[in-house]
């Protein structure tokens, strides 16, 4: 037997797996979904993706904004929650409208199946209050996610916790 082979099926397995997640249907929205994220997927016709561990965090929905910005589509999304943690989503198609400035690239985190992009962002008077932004593209949207208070690990885990959905 050759050694290369189960490599080889392991990279076929692989780029089987990644392109059925690609053509999955979403799941059915469910009630626990907030009314504001069906609206947002409802008026868009990006593929609208919400945190899923949002409340694992205590972090609470307080809008969800769809629009138009200057590359089409895009929403804005806030939560805020105990302690001052804060978390913004920006998402457009083809591209989210926004400039983080000159910041920090901390590394490059594997958000799902894609390798997104980890910042600091200001500065904060402890490590685990250090603003941090986790950016990344899933299903043709850029989104980037903001956040204070949070951690790096918490803001990788919601930002690996987005679902689309509709």
């Amino acid at each position: 037997m050759n050694a290369e082979v189960p490599g080889r099926s392991r990279v076929a397995l692989l780029a089987a797996a990644v392109a059925a997640f690609g053509s999955l249907p979403a799941p059915p929205a469910s009630a626990a979904v907030e009314p504001a994220w069906l609206e947002a997927d409802r008026v868009l016709a990006m593929p609208v993706l919400r945190p899923a561990a949002a409340g694992s965090l205590g972090l609470r929905l307080k809008r969800v904004l769809p629009g138009r910005g200057c590359l089409g589509e895009q929403l804005d999304a806030v939560y805020n929650g105990p302690g001052g943690r804060f978390l913004r989503i920006g998402e457009g198609r083809p591209g989210y409208c926004g400039d983080l400035g000159d910041v920090p690239l901390l590394g490059r985190p594997l958000i799902g199946l894609v390798r997104g992009r980890l910042y600091a962002y200001g500065e904060g008077p402890r490590r685990d209050e250090l603003p941090f932004t986790a950016a990344f593209s899933r299903r043709g949207v850029e989104v980037t996610m903001i956040s204070s208070r949070l951690g790096r690990e918490p803001l990788l885990r919601l930002a690996r916790s987005m679902r689309v959905v509709g």
